[in-house]
């Protein structure tokens, strides 16, 4: 790959990114996306402005997954009382296993580091028909502890602006 940084995951915008694969390997968990936005302070972006990279292979290093699961809601009427409430609820070790397939294309909607430690939160929105019979919780939140994510791509694409 032409281009690769280490550890910049707040560089890029994801609010487009399409996950095209979900894999975990012995390297640790590789994701494959589509319309990640490089961000003008990335250290691979010439441009310095807001651009779209190519294919992109997010790949978190040595990674363990702590924990994950479906994030719940709030439904309010017109007059903002509280319809219904959803708690979160936690995924079992046997759907993180399985989640490979309601991840591959959905929405990597962000991945958050945590300032002072190698843990990474990804949160994934799902569309369609829910996984686990969850019915309302399309967000999923995976929180990750790897050493080092690297994102690699080949090209730039167009401005997002």
């Amino acid at each position: 790959m032409e281009f690769q940084c280490v550890n910049e995951v707040r560089m890029f915008d994801y609010r487009d990114c399409k996950i095209l694969s979900w894999e975990m390997t012995e390297e640790g968990l590789k994701l494959v996306v589509e319309a990640l936005i490089v961000g003008p302070f990335n250290s691979q972006n010439p441009m310095m402005c807001r651009s779209y990279a190519d294919t992109t292979t997010i790949l978190f290093k040595d990674v363990v997954i702590l924990n994950a699961y479906a994030e719940g809601l709030r439904r309010y009427d017109a007059n903002d009382n509280l319809i219904e409430e959803v708690p979160d609820v936690d995924l079992t070790q046997e759907q993180i296993d399985e989640f490979k397939k309601w991840a591959e294309g959905n929405y990597l909607a962000d991945i958050r580091k945590d300032p002072d430690e190698n843990k990474y939160q990804l949160l994934i929105e799902c569309t369609g028909e829910e996984p686990y019979g969850a019915i309302g919780l399309i967000s999923y939140c995976f929180n990750v502890s790897s050493d080092e994510v690297v994102c690699s791509w080949d090209r730039f694409l167009n401005r997002v602006e």
